[in-house]
């Protein structure tokens, strides 16, 4: 290659291959200098627009083309060394730089040591001595090509230059040029580097060389060069609004597009910011002017609560500044429209600032939104961020925003607002107050973990140190944790002062929910009872959530009405979903439930579910799935019931769950219990709490576990747990069969025991029992009275029965009802209305998935079906399954008082089974039975008859 300063191509030999405009003009420069004709040339632009980028490339040409480049890179770090840059331009010069005089004798220092470490450092910027300094450089050049060159020159330390302005007070008549880079946002400084272009260059022939950002155009084709032939990527035009057109933010964000790109396997056209782009931009913010980075950084913290008017004065900036150096950020890609171009680069930023400047910043601007009457969710942004609840104001702006929070699901914003609220507080009742809303918010992802923060209010409690309005709110919570002593505490603690309205309201919807979820409570403690009655109570009608609180109240005590329904449907019609409404709409579903509606309760659960699922609201979750599950048993569909009850039960902590984890714990009891899948139940390590049997909660899981026992076969277990679920309603006066049918099935425990008498005595009672006439409730007390009842009694009452259930959405039951009323047919002889009669009962069994049932019945019972499982042969069909069993147990050879043990039944009632078998099967013995029977599954029970 040609040198630089041979005058026959001078131009060619500089131009880089990767050619721009800004590059043409410095060699241009260039040209000009190798006649004789100095000159500074500036590179101007924003901070990463690509100066440094076109310097280094114009560099290495020079060098290239036989000429010698001198450069140096200014730094804010190192602004305050001396003669810094000077130090860099000189420490790799040529030794022949000044003649025959090296660096250490023009600088008189020693080789290779840092120009800084000089003895006479002060000197070297005497007038004598930085014109021995140019006359060397000037005698280099008259011989080779010299560029000095200094990147950001606008960080340039004082020493450094006054020297460099001497040289260019020098350069006019030399073949020296200087380049340098220069930030367009120093110009709007105060500091060393605001004027410094017209400080260094005085006289001296100069050219600014404006570095303009990429063009959209020139966006794509870097992309098209980093990418390949990704054109989707390069068409997008978010590239260029992400950048600016900022090369280095252009290059940054290209590479994370190509990690996100190998981490997903997929190429999307959009692009992905990541660590790079975010650490391109800090650099740039870094290399910018400060006062630009200032006002970035102002601009981060106010773009976290959408307030940028207060810009200016945030940053403590005249509104004309301002508005330059946006200008000038915009021009570099670091600001777009007033804002930074990607909301990943706010915390970028954010974190390179030191805590302090961030809080300062924080600070002033929560104070500036206060004054200026904006919303407390967006004060409170910066209060939280400043970490300072000192001002008088902040206690209340912390609460509002907090509730605000809550609204908008933001559930961790809105504790961090109470915890800082807690900080404000300057008594007792206000860190109660702070205290009760901080656990309201714990609740509704873990009512467990809520715990930590009603400890220290029942020492408060206990202390005396609680007010009587903040007692109320404990009783829930506690009774949840079975503290049920510390709940009283609180509730005799609120009757020392007359309530206030609101706290009446309150007083109203906790005596509701107590007389629907823990009624003993009012038993035990009668005087709760009395005092209610003297308080000044709000008509339940008064508010939709009052409504259906005292609906659930009504039916749990009187039974369903139809007034009772209309009350849920329109308290869920009105209510909308939140931690205050979620236990009336609870209580709603459950009337729906209890009054024959489960469908309507499963759509109504399906919204709400969708809607707790979406807003991540754990308790919420658990609380309708659970509901969901009950709803679904009611319906018939027990692998529903059994899913729904398992996801309640995954939602939140098994310990978290509190004495409520009866309720779904009953319905998959009885779901897997009614499917036949009880081995399902072994991965359950459930330890229920002892407090829960004070509760409904109690109640439901004795019910289900009675159920359980009867189908493994531990009668007296059974009879034990049903009995004792049945004391508990009736002493609390609940007992009610729309809730809990206890009666119908201690009554078959009572049967399979041989004790009819008590059996027959509950059925009739069951009858009696508000609410029985509902179809349901009258459907499952008629099918128990006929298990008592004799052959021809026995036929109308189930006739009866399943009228009454074939108008509900229970298919569970009314198969029940269908394989009775069979089996009644078939012990009177009419053969062809028991198959009949079978068939419908398999159909539903079937499509509830009640495979015991199933099991039970014949092979005659649905048309077209294939033969059910563990069915006997097609001569023992006529056998019903209690017939069956017991033939079974005699051909396999055990007496008939063994057979009466084994199966929990009387002597009498074996031979009475016995010899319906024989006839049946047309045999005159035992002995004759086919053997075949001895080897028949004897899982299913056996019903007693009259």
């Amino acid at each position: 290659m040609a040198l630089a300063h041979d005058p026959s191509s001078p131009s060619a030999s500089l131009r880089p291959r990767h050619g721009s405009r800004e590059c043409d003009e410095l060699v241009e420069r260039f040209d000009e200098c190798l006649k004789g004709v100095g000159a500074v040339a500036v590179l101007t632009g924003a901070a990463g627009s690509g100066k440094s980028s076109i310097l280094r490339a114009f560099l290495s040409a020079v060098t290239a083309s036989g000429g010698v480049a001198l450069s140096a890179v200014a730094s804010q770090r190192e602004r305050h060394r001396p003669l810094g840059v000077i130090d860099q331009l000189l420490l790799d010069a040529p030794a022949t730089l000044g003649g025959d005089r090296s660096r250490a004798a023009l600088l008189g220092v020693a080789p290779a040591r840092p120009l800084s470490a000089a003895p006479a450092l002060r000197a070297v910027y005497d007038a004598p001595a930085m014109k021995q300094l140019w006359n060397g450089l000037e005698a280099f050049a008259a011989h080779t090509p010299l560029v000095l060159a200094v990147d950001d020159v606008e960080f340039i330390d004082r020493p450094s230059l006054d020297c460099l302005r001497f040289v260019c007070s020098q350069i006019r008549d030399s073949r020296v040029l200087l380049v340098v880079t220069h930030a367009d946002s120093a110009a709007e400084s105060g500091t060393l580097g605001g004027g410094l272009v017209q400080q260094l260059i005085g006289h001296a022939p100069e050219r600014r060389i404006p570095v303009s950002s990429l063009s959209p155009e020139q966006v794509s084709a870097q992309l098209a060069e980093i990418l390949g032939a990704d054109a989707p990527a390069v068409a997008n035009p978010e590239w260029a609004s992400f950048t600016g057109g900022n090369p280095l933010l252009v290059r940054a964000l290209a590479e994370d597009h190509l990690l996100a790109a190998d981490r997903s396997q997929t190429r999307a056209p959009e692009p992905v910011p990541g660590d790079r782009y975010g650490q391109a931009y800090l650099s740039c913010l870094r290399r910018a002017d400060p006062r630009a980075a200032h006002l970035v950084r102002a601009t981060a913290v106010l773009e976290s609560s959408s307030s940028m008017a207060f810009l200016p004065a945030v940053a403590e900036m005249p509104l004309d500044a301002v508005g330059r150096l946006a200008r000038t950020l915009e021009s570099g890609g670091l600001l777009h429209a007033g804002r930074l171009p990607h909301a990943r680069l706010r915390q970028a930023v954010l974190t390179d600032t030191s805590s302090e400047e961030t809080r300062a910043l924080h600070r002033r601007a929560a104070d500036l939104l206060y004054r200026d009457g904006v919303g407390a969710d967006k004060i409170a942004v910066h209060l939280v961020a400043a970490e300072d609840a000192s001002e008088p104001w902040a206690l209340d702006i912390l609460q509002d925003a907090s509730r605000s929070a809550l609204r908008a699901d933001d559930i961790r914003f809105a504790a961090r607002c109470l915890d800082l609220a807690y900080d404000a507080c300057v008594n007792d009742d206000q860190q109660a107050s702070i205290t009760m809303q901080r656990a309201r918010i714990e609740w509704r992802n873990n009512p467990g973990a809520a715990l930590r923060h009603i400890r220290s209010l029942t020492v408060a409690l206990s202390e005396g140190r609680l007010a009587p309005s903040r007692c109320l709110h404990l009783v829930k919570p506690l009774l949840w944790q079975g503290r049920q002593a510390e709940a009283i505490e609180a509730l005799e603690r609120l009757t020392s002062d007359p309530l206030a309205p609101q706290a009446s309201v309150e007083f109203q919807v906790t005596h509701l929910w107590l007389r629907s979820y823990q009624p003993s409570l009012l038993v035990e403690q009668p005087w709760i009872e009395d005092w209610s009655s003297l308080v000044d109570l709000p008509s339940a009608t008064a508010s939709p959530g009052l409504g259906a609180m005292a609906a659930l109240s009504h039916v749990m005590h009187h039974g369903p009405s139809a007034e009772a329904a209309r009350t849920a449907t329109w308290a869920l019609e009105a209510l909308s979903l939140d931690d205050a409404t979620l236990c009336p709409i609870e209580c709603a579903l459950y009337v729906l439930i209890y009054v024959d509606q489960p469908a309507e309760a499963m759509q109504w659960c399906d919204r709400l579910l969708e809607e707790a699922g979406a807003r991540r609201a754990a308790t919420w979750t658990a609380t309708l799935g659970g509901i969901r599950a009950e709803a679904a048993l009611r319906q018939g569909d027990l692998p529903g019931a059994e899913r729904y009850a398992r996801d309640a039960l995954a939602a939140i902590p098994t310990w978290s769950w509190g004495v409520a984890i009866g309720s779904p714990l009953a319905t998959l009891i009885l779901a897997t219990t009614a499917m036949g899948t009880l081995e399902s139940l072994d991965d359950l390590d459930v330890a229920v709490p002892e407090s829960m049997f004070d509760t409904r909660y109690g109640a439901e899981y004795l019910y289900a576990r009675g159920q359980l026992h009867l189908a493994q076969g531990h009668l007296n277990a059974a009879l034990e747990d049903l009995l004792a679920c049945g004391r508990m309603l009736t002493d609390w006066g609940v007992d009610v069969p729309a809730f809990l049918p206890w009666r119908s099935a201690a009554v078959e425990a009572f049967l399979r025991l041989g004790c009819t008498r008590e059996a027959a005595t509950l059925a009739a009672e069951q009858l009696e029992r508000p609410g029985a006439d509902r179809p349901r409730t009258r459907g499952i007390a008629l099918r128990a009275l006929a298990a008592t009842a004799g052959p021809r009694e026995r036929l109308e009452l189930l006739k009866e029965a399943t009228e009454a259930l074939q108008g509900t959405a229970d298919r569970v039951q009314l198969a029940w009802a269908h394989a009775d009323l069979g089996e009644s047919h078939h012990e009177r002889g009419d053969a062809r209305r028991a198959r009949t009669q079978r068939r419908r009962a398999a159909h539903l069994a079937e499509q509830a998935h009640a495979w015991p049932l199933h099991r039970r019945l014949s092979t005659h019972a649905t048309s077209g079906s294939q033969p059910l499982q563990g069915a006997p042969d097609v001569e023992l069909s006529a056998l019903s399954s209690a017939e069956v069993q017991v033939a079974s147990l005699a051909a396999a050879g055990l007496t008939n008082r063994e057979i009466a043990r084994k199966l929990y039944i009387t002597t009498s009632t074996v031979e009475q089974h016995l010899t319906r078998s024989y006839r049946k099967l047309g045999v005159s013995g035992r002995a004759d039975l086919p053997p075949r029977l001895a080897q028949l599954p004897l899982d299913e029970p056996v019903r007693q008859s009259s």
